[in-house]
């Protein structure tokens, strides 16, 4: 309904600035203020559970679990295939070091 000043509000054909001054736009926001703070007063509790009830706290967490579902199985097919690399890494050095040693003792037995 309101907009700062040198703001057009409306139909795309209107175009007259719609402004408001700051003491009508301080006093909108104190009277809802003032009845947002009664509304408080007088409900309680029961006005904060309205308030969080009608958030859907269940939507976002079953989307935060469905995030973290394929987060997880993400991170297990990296762990899975880190866990194979490495098997193949190792016994590309064992036979690296396998080799070396019969080198060394196929070069041990030649001089002696």
């Amino acid at each position: 309904k309101y907009a700062c000043m040198g703001r057009y509000l409306g139909d795309k054909d209107i175009h007259e600035s719609v402004s408001i001054m700051y003491k009508d736009l301080e006093e909108i926001v104190t009277t809802r203020l003032k009845s947002l703070m009664e509304s408080i007063k007088n409900k309680g509790d029961a006005f904060i559970e309205d308030i969080i009830s009608s958030i859907d706290i269940d939507s976002e967490s079953k989307q935060l679990d469905v995030q973290k579902n394929k987060i997880e199985s993400r991170l297990n097919v990296i762990t899975k295939s880190m866990k194979s690399y490495m098997k193949i890494m190792y016994v590309e050095e064992l036979q690296m070091v396998t080799i070396k040693s019969y080198l060394l003792i196929s070069k041990k037995n030649k001089k002696n």
